[in-house]
């Protein structure tokens, strides 16, 4: 046998159903050959592209919307603390002055005065005890001062002005006997509804917060309600809300901005509608490319079979060649219709998350990065071992098409020869490898779902975790939380489908291996069968085709 009919019966074995391995020879050449092909369909692509990636960058900017509307919803549920403040802090403002407002002098001419008064030496007794006991703890002045006898109090105390404010000696007196109803430690403050008019309204006069004038009596009500509550329960918080004065309640009581929160629902429900319009145009757009250019590779493979040669088809199973014509196509449209635009928005959702989480909050960031990558690198594992069975699946499945179809368009022939029984278990041979190839392959990419299911809720878990921990210290807000669940789904959901698209990918190039072999070979045999035959003869000059068989 001369050189060059092993050469052409080698090639001729080469397009036998043996010559798909499991994966593309050429990855990065199928993809090329099939991108190249698709330049018809350009314009359609990016416009479906484009939009996969519009659609994706809208719905990053929901999460952080979401959350301005959750802190929103949580502000009108919730104590308004920048006011309870501003209320707290106008109430103690004028008692850390009750010193200069009760007029009290307690200086050496003071003493003198009531040492040599005519009041009894039991009641002089018990005001030097008590300037004793002042001095060794200045926080109960009040406390010993309602102590001491109306005799005393007589001679330290007069009629004094505080803000305008005439202030008797009655009433500070009465003040000072008030105090002995107050316990600070145990916020026992009922006292203080006993003090005169002039007192509660030099202490606690009329102010105006957002706007709302609160007067002395509200202020003295507010005392006296809150500092016989349990500030740590927030079931009694809300029940003494219900109790305290009209104007306090609408300073410090939850309060809805309907109009924001109504302007933040439309801008979110904008986005989502945009969103899904665009995803919704894009679909479209890749369905016409997917359907669109299997008809076009259709067309093509079925223009070139009808000009082989029949001694093509003596080396190629024609199940096959139908199965490159079906199989193979049916896989490159799918591919197109599902994994390239996926491709693109996964990739926009998986980037644009990691850096709308490190803008929003790093420590949140950090905490779902990295208890996401956990469970990352084990789906990695997975899909690397899974990615050969999708291929050979590919090959199986074509080489069980094309043994049926040649046996079932032979079937005269293998009654005649009585192979019933060889072809049967040919069949079982060819049928328990596809079985175990989609067995195998459909198992691995099972996994994927519950792996997915796990890294979520763990990442859930972890941020909301390390968010209540951030919102106990005033670093974040309720909403950042709530906005950080959204992102984890948005950095976890991309990744899986990233490697599940490659995985298709490796499919789509397998596939695009087989269509483009065949069309390319094909020509490569014409060329290759005149060659030899100019060669055969040795033509010299002008051709002579006399002796060409």
């Amino acid at each position: 046998m001369s050189s060059n009919e092993k050469e052409r019966n080698n090639h001729s074995r080469g397009h036998g159903p043996m010559r798909v391995s499991e994966k593309p020879k050429d990855f990065m050449g199928s993809i090329k050959k099939l991108m190249k092909s698709l330049s018809s369909f350009r314009v359609l692509i990016f416009i479906a592209l484009v939009l996969a990636s519009l659609s994706s960058i809208l719905s990053l900017i929901a999460p952080n919307k979401l959350s301005d509307l959750t802190d929103e919803i949580t502000k009108g549920i919730t104590i308004n603390t920048s006011n309870m403040k501003e209320l707290e802090e106008d109430l103690t403002k004028n008692i850390s002055d009750i010193g200069n407002i009760l007029g009290i002098n307690l200086d050496e001419k003071m003493i003198y005065r009531v040492n040599s008064s005519g009041i009894s030496s039991e009641d002089k007794i018990k005001f030097n005890d008590t300037l004793k006991s002042i001095s060794s703890n200045q926080e109960l002045i009040l406390k010993y001062f309602s102590e001491l006898p109306d005799s005393v109090l007589d001679i330290i105390i007069g009629d004094s002005t505080y803000n305008d404010i005439y202030i008797s000696k009655e009433d500070k007196i009465t003040t000072i006997r008030a105090f002995s109803d107050i316990d600070v430690d145990n916020k026992k403050f009922n006292g203080i509804s006993s003090f005169p008019d002039s007192m509660k309204k030099a202490l606690f006069p009329d102010t105006v917060i957002d706007g709302i004038e609160i007067s002395t009596d509200d202020k003295v009500e507010f005392i006296t309600l809150m500092a016989g509550s349990d500030s740590s329960s927030v079931n009694e918080m809300y029940k003494v809300m219900e109790n305290l004065p009209i104007n306090v309640q609408k300073v410090i009581g939850p309060k809805m901005d309907m109009d924001k929160i109504k302007s933040i629902a439309i801008l979110l429900a904008c986005l989502y509608i945009i969103s899904a319009i665009f995803s919704y145009i894009e679909g479209l757009s890749m369905i016409k490319v997917a359907n669109g250019y299997a008809k076009k590779l259709r067309s093509s493979i079925s223009e070139k079979i009808n000009k082989l040669p029949l001694k093509f088809f003596d080396h190629n199973l024609s199940g096959d060649i139908l199965s490159r014509v079906t199989n193979d196509v049916d896989t490159i449209a799918q591919s197109l219709n599902n994994s390239l635009s996926t491709l693109v928005s996964s990739i926009t959702l998986f980037i644009g998350s990691i850096i709308m989480m490190f803008a929003t909050n790093y420590i949140m960031a950090i905490t779902a990065i990295v208890s996401s990558l956990i469970g990352f690198i084990l789906m990695f594992i997975i899909l690397n071992k899974s990615q050969r069975y999708f291929t050979a699946r590919q090959r199986e499945l074509g080489k069980l098409n094309g043994y049926i179809e040649e046996i079932y368009s032979g079937l005269n022939v293998v009654r005649s020869c009585n192979a019933k029984d060889e072809t049967i278990n040919e069949f079982d041979k060819l049928n328990d490898k596809l079985y175990d190839c989609n067995r195998k392959s459909q198992f691995l990419s099972g996994l994927m779902q519950p792996i997915m299911g796990f890294i979520g809720n763990f990442s859930y878990v972890a941020v909301c975790i390390v968010g209540a921990l951030l919102v106990s210290k005033s670093v974040i807000s309720f909403g950042v939380i709530v906005a950080f669940i959204m992102y984890v789904r948005l950095f976890t959901n991309p990744l899986s489908q990233i490697a599940q698209a490659m995985t298709s990918m490796q499919s789509t190039a397998a596939a695009s291996e087989r269509v483009f072999g065949l069309l390319e070979e094909v020509e490569m045999d014409s060329e290759n069968d005149i060659t030899k035959k100019l060669d055969k003869h040795k033509v010299k000059g002008n051709i002579e085709f006399k002796n060409v068989k």
